[in-house]
């Protein structure tokens, strides 16, 4: 028995909440989603190292950009690659998703503290740069769907 729903309610097998990143060509391929993430992670990691390297604010000010280019990547590819390993529960990826996300703010706002206390500010930066590595390795790792 069909379901009568508006046109935007409708259900639509295609759909996996990623209709922004599907109408980008190239970006929607299963092949290509680990690439885009890699450009995301390499993004954040220039953006690290340029904050260790030259230390000013105008390099602060200039890095926005390629910070701002990996942030935009990695959470839509992030998303779309999630909700690929989990096909038939895509809501709940989105829900995975966005809650790490939002754990992930609160454990970096409480570590950051104690761990610049302990070895420095610009040791936070350094510590970023090995997180984003570790998670571009990660991301290498897992096997193609």
């Amino acid at each position: 028995m069909e379901r009568s729903c508006s046109p935007s309610l409708a259900p639509n097998r295609t759909s996996n909440g990623g209709a922004a990143i599907t109408s980008t060509p190239g970006m929607a391929t299963r092949g290509s989603r680990k690439l885009w993430m890699m450009a995301g992670f390499g993004l954040f990691a220039l953006y690290f190292v340029a904050l260790i390297a030259f230390p000013t604010l105008a390099v602060a000010y200039w890095a926005q950009i390629p910070r701002a280019a990996a942030i935009g990547i990695v959470s839509v590819v992030g998303m779309i690659y999630l909700q690929s390993l989990m096909p038939a529960r895509v809501g709940l990826a989105a829900a995975l998703f966005s809650n790490a996300v939002g754990v992930g703010a609160i454990l970096s706002g409480a570590l950051t503290g104690p761990w610049a206390s302990a070895f420095g500010y610009a040791s936070v930066f350094g510590l970023c740069v090995a997180l984003t590595i570790a998670g571009a390795i990660l991301i290498l790792m897992r096997n193609s769907r």
